[in-house]
């Protein structure tokens, strides 16, 4: 191994064969104020400017939510959410079918009042699919969710007190 101005360069040979093949490592550098001398001094960085520190750096690994479990959410939340907006999104052309066929008005408040469960529903829905799907990825859960919304439930708001 040889050094050069703020790289390495290795050689080797591959087995026996009369191949050599070389590399270099760069190592980007930046500038540091000396102190009280005044002026600059170049230093190589062994990590790339602007990223944090490694101590400070968070394994996101861990952080990551596996396939399974974000499927089953996914299915949850478009059940869970998407059947109550879904029948918001109906219930307008039968108040019209009522209205302009049958002679039947209801009063504006009511289906604004039905609009507003529908879409509720289906608002609440989007959290209620997240916090009753099993998080095990081994374990599918319950059809509803209840015991896995119950046990999922302190950790959310145990997680939100820390935050």
């Amino acid at each position: 191994v040889r050094a050069m101005a703020g790289a390495q360069v290795r050689e080797f040979v591959l087995d026996s064969l009369p191949i050599s093949c070389s590399w270099q490592e760069h190592r980007p550098e930046r500038e540091v104020p000396l102190g009280k001398a005044g002026g600059l001094k170049k230093v190589a960085v062994t990590r790339p400017i602007g990223s944090p520190p490694p101590d400070e750096a968070e394994d996101t690994s861990r952080l990551a939510v596996p396939q399974e479990v974000t499927d089953r959410m996914l299915r949850r939340i478009l059940t869970f959410a998407g059947l109550p907006v879904a029948v918001s999104i109906l219930f307008l052309p039968l108040f019209y079918f009522l209205k302009v066929t049958q002679g039947f008005e209801i009063p504006l408040p009511a289906v604004y009042f039905i609009q507003s469960l529908g879409f509720g529903g289906g608002l609440f829905g989007i959290s209620y699919g997240i916090l009753s799907a099993s998080w095990d990825p081994s374990r599918p859960g319950s059809t509803l969710g209840a015991n896995e919304f119950q046990a999922n439930l302190p950790i959310l708001l145990e997680y939100l007190r820390r935050k």
